[in-house]
């Protein structure tokens, strides 16, 4: 497993990455008749929601971790950190990756992000690990620091009011 953390390493130096366990969603994926409509909200949610965090890099965290932290990420389905505007994309990238039959599978697409500039998602396996085990990562720069720094910000005092609020009736 430390080869594969190594390779990842030289391919996506500087890049949030995460290894996730996809296995629930190979089972979803093979059982549903539906997968042909790929855009399906529900579908995405099942997708990503049975895909789990194995493993995350500091920039990952820091990029989606909604305050949460690594330790509080490995575990959790990856739906409850990815970006709702590219969903859909890191799910069919997943199941692309899954239909194809090559323990090497790869994908790669340009994506759409708020916080990123010229984003490409990259799905892969690698002939090491298991089938349910896939590697994702992200490149591109932040657009502007201060902006990821301040939405950070503006959702913890979010959260501080909704939290504060006394919702009794």
């Amino acid at each position: 497993n430390s080869r594969i953390v190594l390779e990842i390493d030289a391919m996506y130096r500087g890049s949030p990455y995460w290894e996730l366990d996809t296995s629930d969603a190979l089972t979803f994926l093979r059982a549903d008749p539906a997968c042909d409509d790929l855009r399906q909200a529900n579908w995405v949610g099942e997708v990503l929601g049975r895909s789990r965090v194995v493993d995350v890099n500091d920039r990952a965290v820091h990029l989606v971790g909604t305050f949460a932290g690594r330790e509080d990420m490995i575990g959790r389905p990856i739906a409850d950190f990815w970006p709702p505007d590219s969903q859909a994309d890191l799910a069919e990238l997943i199941a692309a990756v899954a239909i194809d039959g090559s323990p090497d599978a790869t994908r790669t697409r340009d994506i759409t992000s708020l916080l990123l500039q010229a984003p490409v998602l990259t799905v892969w396996r690698s002939p090491e690990t298991g089938a349910g085990a896939m590697f994702v990562a992200v490149k591109g720069a932040l657009i502007d620091r201060r902006s990821y720094w301040s939405l950070r910000a503006s959702e913890d005092r979010y959260r501080k009011l909704i939290g504060a609020l006394n919702l009794r009736k």
